[in-house]
């Protein structure tokens, strides 16, 4: 399972260059925890309550910093605006904009005050207006660098605030806080930690200090020339972990809709488990292979400040969830016999195969084909012992990689030898020594459950057995794999290792967006 010439060790090396920290000798007493909360966990006005009563009451030995998704859904909602305006349909990008006041607006009146409300209302009715401006900008060609991101990220300048206000409603003061202010990206689009670690402690300190709780928009950011920008699906995960990162926290917890880390995905899988801890490079090699609990981007900042990462179900928040740390417990279930840990599965692939009879092509491919792709296009390449030579590739990039192909075969047009395999996914059993053992019992166990196993690769520890399978087999292949691989623990539930959750309790400079400001922007308290 050969990653198409990308070299991991000098990855890793430039990745901890890029997150290096100043080394402290200590973590300082007052070190924050940062709490990030996603658009599930802000769905809507119960959700809010409920959030907003697990930062009320969590325990006050340690500051807490926020960060918070837009509401659930409106990301997508926003992204698809500004792909309408770019189109020029000026029309649904307003409409889409108009529903959204709607639903925040709604929101507001259901938990907030009315002076609170009518502050709010006004404060997204500008950002809002603003966007519409941008849109129209758009449709004209006339937009400035940033102006989709800006777009694309208004839904954490409009849940920031709310959330905010819905706390200091429940008597806590905080002030919602542009990340914007915050974090920083180099001209390679990497954030630079040095600027972001003085700006984050030059605004977020000062509120700490006077009991202000700030809640941070996530996904957001500013480019080196000051321009919005955002930083990439899962962003959220990853301002929090930014954050954390440059305030010395001693700990990140995300908040989402899941137990856990589990070792397979509960959807396909019902009986998978959560895992308890994991290491950070198991974490990653995770999320790598297909997890969504955390995207592999969002553990580099907390690997290289040492920072633990938990994640925790924020509607069963009794529940201890998993952490993520330098030195975890072993990352598999109690009881459970060596092997791999967890299962992770990627839809949405398709196989390029040729039949290869005299045995040359890989040579000619390795010559020609890889150096032609995009570094990430290839997913995985499957060598099997038929003579056929077959590749895993993202649905979006397969005709790209059967034209290359071709082209480094020196193939003609429609010859049988080259074919395209549609609606793939991909399993991954992910840890434990890679061996032809864990390999035979893979393929007998898909065999067993009746699921055509179309190639499959035996990778170096840790990365385990890749195996793909049609899409539609694929819940009936997780299930037949977890029950082959990682058979129930002999004694123990996961939580018996787990280490205690912790308790819940009781109870800057200006840039140049013309998205406003927020005029909530204070401590948020009802009026006496």
């Amino acid at each position: 399972m050969q990653q198409n010439g990308n070299n991991l060790g000098e990855k890793a090396a430039a990745s901890r260059r890029a997150f290096a920290l100043p080394r402290l000798s200590a973590r300082p007493p007052a070190s924050p925890i940062v709490m990030k909360f996603g658009g599930t966990s802000v769905a809507d006005a119960a959700c809010l309550r409920h959030v907003a009563g697990i930062i009320t009451g969590a325990d006050a030995d340690a500051p807490l910093i926020v960060v918070v998704s837009a509401l659930d859904g409106v990301t997508d909602q926003l992204v698809a605006c500004a792909a309408d305006a770019a189109r020029g349909q000026t029309a649904s990008a307003a409409r889409t904009l108009r529903a959204l006041r709607a639903r925040h607006d709604a929101v507001a009146a259901e938990l907030l005050p009315p002076h609170v409300h009518r502050a709010y209302a006004a404060h997204a009715a500008a950002l809002l207006a603003a966007a519409e401006a941008l849109c129209r900008e758009l449709a004209g060609s006339r937009s400035s660098p940033g102006a989709s991101d800006e777009i694309s990220g208004l839904g954490e300048r409009l849940a920031a605030p709310l959330l905010a206000s819905v706390i200091a409603a429940a008597g806590r003061r905080s002030q919602a806080i542009a990340a914007t202010e915050l974090i920083s990206l180099n001209p390679e689009g990497e954030p630079n930690m040095a600027q972001s670690t003085a700006r984050c402690r030059a605004r977020l300190r000062p509120l700490l200090q006077r009991g202000v709780l700030p809640v941070v928009t996530g996904f957001i950011c500013r480019r080196h020339d000051a321009a919005p920008a955002t930083l990439g699906r899962g962003g959220s995960d990853y301002s929090a972990t930014l954050i954390a990162a440059c305030m010395h926290a001693r700990e990140t917890v995300i908040w989402t809709d899941v137990d856990g880390v589990h070792d397979a995905d509960p959807r396909l899988v019902p009986t998978a488990q959560v895992l308890p801890a994991l290491s950070y490079q198991d974490a990653a090699l995770l999320a790598r292979a297909g997890a969504k609990v955390l995207h592999p981007q969002c553990l580099e900042p907390a690997r290289a400040a040492g920072i633990p990462v938990s994640i925790r179900n924020t509607f069963r928040p009794e529940r201890p969830g998993t952490q993520v740390a330098a030195h975890a417990l072993a990352s598999r279930r109690p009881g459970a016999p060596e092997g791999p840990f967890a299962l992770a599965a990627r839809s949405h692939f398709a196989l390029v195969a040729y039949r290869d009879p005299t045995g040359d092509a890989h040579a000619r491919l390795q010559a020609r084909a890889w150096p032609a792709l995009a570094n990430d296009a290839v997913a995985f390449r499957f060598l099997s012992r038929e003579g056929i030579l077959q590749v895993a590739v993202p649905d979006s990039q397969a005709a790209a990689v059967l034209a290359v192909w071709r082209w480094a075969l020196r193939l003609p047009p429609g010859d049988p030898r080259l074919r395209l395999v549609p609606g793939v996914a991909l399993v991954q059993a992910v840890g434990g020594p890679a061996g032809e053992d864990i390999h035979a019992r893979a393929v007998a166990a898909l065999r067993d459950a009746g699921v055509a196993c179309l190639a499959s690769a035996v990778a170096p520890a840790p990365e385990g057995v890749a195996l793909a399978v049609f899409q539609p087999d694929l819940a009936v292949a997780m299930a037949a794999l977890h029950r082959a691989l990682l058979p129930p623990p002999a004694q123990h539930p996961p939580e018996a290792l787990a280490a205690p959750a912790p308790a819940v309790g009781r109870g800057a400079e200006a840039v140049h967006h013309r998205i406003p400001a927020s005029p909530l922007a204070g401590d948020n308290r009802r009026e006496a």
